[in-house]
Formats: C-alpha cells, sequence, structure tokens
C-alpha cells in the first residue's frame, strides 16, 4: 500500500521497485510531511548515524517505509534511497552497511533497465525536410 503519494510519484516508485524486484516488499510505503516524518522517527526512536541526512527510514517490524516528502528529492533520487530502505528490509537488518550491500543489485537493476530503454529527447530535421530522431539512454 502507498499512502500520501500524488499519482505520478506512486506511479514512478511502483514502477522503480518493480524494476529492482526486491527479495521483500514493503507492508506500507507512506509519504509524509517533515514533521509528520519527524514524529514519526521520533516515535519509532530512529537513530541517524552521525553525518548522514534522512530522508526515508523503514520500520522493520512493520515493514513499512516512511519518506519525507519535504525533503526525498527528485525522481533518480527516489529510487536510490528506496533500494537502501529494501536492503534493510531484504536484510532484516537496520545495520545501514548491511543495507547498502543488499542495496546495490538493487540500484543496478534500476541501472540496467534505464539504459536499456532509449527515450526520445527531441526531433532534429534534416536538410530534406525529414526528421531524424535523437536517441538518448
Amino acid at each position: 500500500t502507498v499512502q500520501g503519494a500524488k499519482t505520478r510519484q506512486e506511479e514512478l516508485l511502483r514502477t522503480q521497485i518493480q524494476t529492482m524486484h526486491p527479495d521483500v516488499l514493503p507492508r506500507r510505503i507512506i509519504f509524509v510531511p517533515h514533521w509528520k516524518y519527524l514524529y514519526a522517527a521520533r516515535m519509532y526512536r530512529l537513530h541517524v548515524p552521525t553525518g548522514m541526512a534522512s530522508r526515508m527510514f523503514t520500520h522493520l517490524e512493520s515493514r513499512s517505509v516512511f519518506i519525507d516528502t519535504d525533503r526525498y528529492g527528485d525522481d533518480d533520487s527516489l529510487g536510490r534511497w528506496m533500494a537502501h530502505e529494501l536492503g534493510h528490509l531484504a536484510m532484516n537488518s537496520s545495520s545501514e552497511e548491511d543495507a547498502e550491500k543488499a542495496a546495490a543489485k538493487y540500484r543496478r537493476r534500476l541501472k540496467e533497465r534505464t539504459q536499456a530503454r532509449p527515450t526520445v529527447r527531441q526531433l532534429q530535421p534534416t536538410a530534406q525536410g525529414g526528421v531524424v530522431k535523437s536517441l538518448e539512454n
């Protein structure tokens, strides 16, 4: 279940998760404004390692991922950070190192899909009046 996301965010996230094909799926993904995120982090006693920022966190017992809508960043960072949270679930561990080990394969799958599907960025006119598609990976 995805809660609190805009339609585009939910579609993007579902596509990214399908692409990553994680070992364990979250039960809930909850997009919340910053103040609710801070409240949830406090309630679940989230520990953020020194020098790290927290944009998302996973509550392992409930398999819930909380996303700070005010801080998560752009579409690419959503997939990058979600891979990390899925790593926590896959390893069933709150260890950042364990999560990163699992996240590496999820990020690789995202990258492979992005490289495999070229997108049309612009149409360029030719001297003969035709159109050539400019593709980008």
